[in-house]
């Protein structure tokens, strides 16, 4: 998430919060909806005094209102269904108005009609990832700025669901923020819900109630059971832990790449497993072509690589020219790689592995299965 949208979030719900005439010793939603009833006969701009009306300009501030609210009914409508392709949400999204105050970085951020509570919404990949997974993530990226950071999984929801809570402090004010990660398949939806203290309650019942609403609706979905992938140069048979990730074909090289899932790290995102054929006649022999990778490698100079070498090894039984090497940049980025350039049948095949640094030992048997299903042609 963009930390610009957080600190535009943090000074809409101050402003909401503010308005609806909230302080920092209201305790329940009885309060908030007193604060929120307060309000919407003094501080709205397009709020009208009716006992300053006659009852035919009554009737006409009624007449517009409705019409208003039917276009903004239509606004959010339409948002949503812009913004969401792969989940749906019910009827409860009648409850919401799209925030004037910022709308952007792809989320669509809503405001309860009732309460003084704040939605921004997103829909995403998931990247066959767990909702823990990705919400451990969140954490690293907001523990410089936020404070009583937990997260956990919600097993209370039909779907994979966790959340994020914390808070930020902004002009003075302190910000409660739950950030929930709902994930399906290869899709995730992301609901921020932002509050001030003593809004706890009724925004997690807005939560729960925003989170049932949520069905999935896209047709695609993983394999449950093992696989074969074949074609003229190798077959693989590979477990559902392994998910086909990228193909290419062309008359002088073929690759398919597969990438580990269902984790609840990201840190498992980059594992991989990919093999191809290269015939474009750029090369005569495994050798060179892994000599010649080790040296545009070496001369890169790149700061993310470490541990840069070639040498001997094997695989499938068969003599190969290992290039390895590891990166380490950030929570995404974080393998050892293993290249492997060997002559089968008159073509050079090229397998990598990637492999989280601080892999338990999970993702290495994994890589062995899929490789111990590999057959070449």
């Amino acid at each position: 998430m963009n930390k610009n949208l957080i600190i535009a979030l943090i000074l809409s719900i101050i402003c909401l919060t503010a308005v609806s005439g909230c302080s920092d010793d209201k305790k329940s939603s009885e309060s908030a909806e007193d604060s929120v009833t307060e309000t919407a006969s003094t501080d709205s701009d397009d709020n009208v005094n009716e006992e300053n009306l006659t009852e035919d300009d009554a009737s006409d501030a009624d007449s517009d209102n409705e019409s208003d609210e039917t276009e903004a009914l239509t606004d959010v409508d339409t948002a949503i269904e812009e913004a969401i392709e792969e989940f749906s949400v019910g009827d409860i999204i009648d409850n919401y108005k799209l925030s004037d105050k910022y709308q952007d970085e792809g989320y669509v951020v809503l405001e309860h009609k009732n309460e003084p509570v704040m939605f921004a919404v997103c829909e995403g990949p998931s990247w066959a990832v767990s909702s823990y997974g990705h919400a451990k993530d969140f954490v690293e990226f907001i523990e410089d700025d936020c404070t009583d950071i937990s997260f956990k999984k919600c097993p209370e929801y039909k779907y994979d669901v966790s959340v994020v809570s914390y808070k930020e402090e902004l002009d003075g004010k302190t910000i409660f923020s739950d950030y929930y990660q709902l994930c399906e398949q290869d899709a995730k939806f992301e609901i921020i819900v932002m509050y001030t203290e003593g809004f706890d309650l009724i925004a997690k019942e807005l939560a729960d109630e925003f989170i049932n609403s949520i069905e999935y609706t896209s047709d695609f979905y993983y394999p449950t059971e093992p696989q074969t992938f074949e074609n003229d140069f190798f077959s693989v048979y590979y477990q559902p832990e392994w998910i086909e990730n990228n193909s290419s074909s062309t008359d002088t090289r073929y690759e398919f790449k597969f990438r580990y899932g269902h984790s609840d790290t990201m840190d498992n995102y980059l594992a991989c497993y990919k093999i191809r054929i290269e015939n474009d006649g750029e090369y005569s022999t495994a050798e060179e072509y892994a000599s010649s990778a080790y040296k545009t490698k070496a001369e890169s100079n790149s700061t993310l690589r470490h541990s840069l070498s070639l040498d001997t090894d094997e695989i499938f039984g068969i003599p190969a020219h290992r290039l390895s090497y590891t990166i380490e940049s950030s929570s995404l980025l974080n393998c050892n790689y293993n290249i492997y350039y060997f002559d089968h049948n008159g073509h050079i095949y090229v397998v990598t592995t990637s492999i989280p640094i601080n892999d338990d030992g999970t993702v290495a048997a994994a890589m062995q299965r899929i490789i111990d299903g590999t057959t070449l042609k």
